[in-house]
């Protein structure tokens, strides 16, 4: 009605309406209960993006919000590894005369940009539904993960190689920096100033992101790089081998060199033709398969004796349930 007396004009066409902001244990806020929390004094001591960030996440529709403080103590990590990836891509983007991508070449870039463009169009289409929490959960796993986290490994070892430099700086930093856009109306004074060193106008001033290289088409073998890479990460973790120890694997067929070098470089391990007897574990995903001599690393019989204890274990446990189903 004020809008109207004041403008002539309705003010908002559509209007949302959260749940109501509860404390950790599911209580209405109240001073007779003394779990009121100051929204300034969370603001002053985790900052107004880590307090904004958490309460959009946690709002799901229709669900009133648990407010807990270790919410905004995660989102505040968030934004300091937000702030540590800007580091990096000024680092490794610096030099880079212009954000134009004109073709794309690795592997690597042509993943990058399907995944940035897949959360683009998932994160439009729940924001035109308004499940806000949704579309930034879904930014969140990106950025966190497959941004940060794997193709920035990937992006260093394609700079090693000056043929592939200019290509992945230009991915980089673009697809980083769309990424900020979206990231903007939950943490505007975060990706302000981190854009405000990538430029100099605001962004907010700059067009909602749209698709990167559309035309690009990839398969699954980023994915079964990634789950190798993992495979081999867990066997050094499970058998207490240090991560940056240099494992030998064979190769069960002829592979991309690219597939190669991104393994040996990420993975720390060297990939030959040899193949040597002896007890053999294999790491394999879909149509990648490579193996290992176990017992060149580990002791095999120690590990069965351990196994064959865990199995004693774990028929010890069947037949008590057993006994309490009869």
């Amino acid at each position: 009605m004020m809008g109207l007396y004041t403008m002539e004009n309705i003010p908002f066409n559509d209007i949302l309406i959260h749940g109501l902001v509860r404390d950790s244990q599911g209580r209405k806020m109240s001073k007779s209960l003394g779990n009121t929390m100051d929204p300034l004094e969370l603001s002053e001591k985790h900052g107004a993006d880590a307090l904004r960030f958490s309460l959009i996440e946690k709002a799901n529709p229709g669900q009133d919000v648990p407010f807990d403080e270790e919410w905004t103590v995660s989102a505040k990590k968030f934004g300091n590894k937000v702030w540590n990836a800007a580091k990096f891509v000024h680092l490794y983007t610096d030099e880079l005369p212009s954000l134009e991508i004109k073709d794309v070449n690795c592997e690597e870039n042509k993943w990058i940009i399907s995944k940035f463009n897949n959360t683009l169009s998932e994160f439009n289409n729940l924001f035109e539904k308004y499940k806000i929490s949704d579309a930034y959960k879904l930014l969140y796993n990106f950025l966190w993960s497959e941004l940060f986290d794997w193709y920035f490994e990937f992006s260093k070892n394609l700079f090693i190689d000056e043929s592939h430099k200019a290509e992945t700086q230009a991915v980089l930093r673009l697809v980083f920096l769309e990424s900020l856009k979206l990231l903007n109306p939950a943490m505007p004074h975060l990706t302000e100033e981190i854009w405000s060193s990538f430029n100099k106008n605001y962004l907010i001033d700059n067009e909602w992101p749209t698709k990167i290289k559309e035309e690009i088409d990839i398969n699954d073998e980023i994915e079964s790089l990634k789950e190798i890479i993992t495979k081999i990460r867990n066997f050094k973790s499970n058998y207490n081998l240090k991560n940056s120890l240099e494992i030998e694997l064979n190769a069960a067929n002829s592979y991309p060199n690219w597939f190669i070098n991104q393994i040996e470089k990420t993975a720390k391990v060297k990939i030959s033709d040899e193949v040597e007897d002896g007890v053999i574990l294999t790491f394999q995903s879909n149509d990648y398969s490579f193996s290992l001599l176990a017992n060149k690393y580990i002791d095999i019989d120690k590990e069965i004796t351990r196994l064959n204890k865990k199995i004693d274990e774990l028929n010890k446990s069947l037949e008590i349930y057993k006994k309490k189903v009869k």
